[in-house]
């Protein structure tokens, strides 16, 4: 067996083994906690073309370990293409993020 048909195999073989990701993370609700919130809410944002430091937040300075007024745009950014496509829809970010787990397995096994 050639080289790159071995590498084909091994990668199919680690794809069929990070499939079940995608039936795992896929349950109806998410157990993401708050902070999670305020990312789908700046990726809306990002999407829509405003500004993402508006937020329903309200930043409490006396206890600034809590949370930041506003999050880095780096999660935002992965979110914003299913959050112009889709919307506030739970399951697409849910299908989205198992894809991108899948993808970063085959990648670092790479």
């Amino acid at each position: 067996m050639s080289t790159f048909r071995k590498s084909v195999v091994e990668h199919l073989t680690l794809l069929l083994f990070l499939l079940p990701l995608l039936w795992a993370n896929l349950h109806g609700s998410h157990d993401w906690g708050g902070d999670f919130a305020q990312y789908i809410q700046q990726s809306l944002h990002i999407a829509s073309g405003t500004p993402q430091t508006p937020s329903h937040y309200l930043y409490n300075s006396d206890y600034s370990e809590l949370a930041p007024p506003v999050y880095s745009v780096g999660f935002p950014l992965l979110l914003a293409p299913i959050s112009a496509i889709w919307g506030n829809d739970m399951t697409a970010f849910q299908i989205y993020l198992s894809v991108l787990l899948i993808l970063l397995g085959l990648a670092i096994y790479s």
